[in-house]
């Protein structure tokens, strides 16, 4: 996943609420992604976007909550 993918995605979803929605906290995240609650924060909130490997499996994380949860794109 490119980092333009990744950025499209994580605006075309609301990962936080995806996030809070399957009940998971800042820390589990940061902490499966080995980064700081801070920086899931700004993702969430849209204030920076992941890169890399690390972005391309934040982008798997949600999108596996959302399927699970039965959450669309956008909704």
């Amino acid at each position: 996943m490119t980092n333009a993918e990744v950025r499209a995605y994580l605006l075309a979803v609301d990962a936080g609420a995806v996030r809070v929605r399957a009940g998971i906290t800042l820390g589990t995240i940061a902490a499966a992604l080995g980064c700081s609650r801070s920086h899931v924060w700004k993702w969430e909130n849209r204030a920076h976007f992941p890169g890399g490997t690390r972005g391309a499996a934040y982008c798997r994380i949600i999108a596996g909550l959302a399927r699970h949860l039965e959450i669309r794109e956008g909704g």
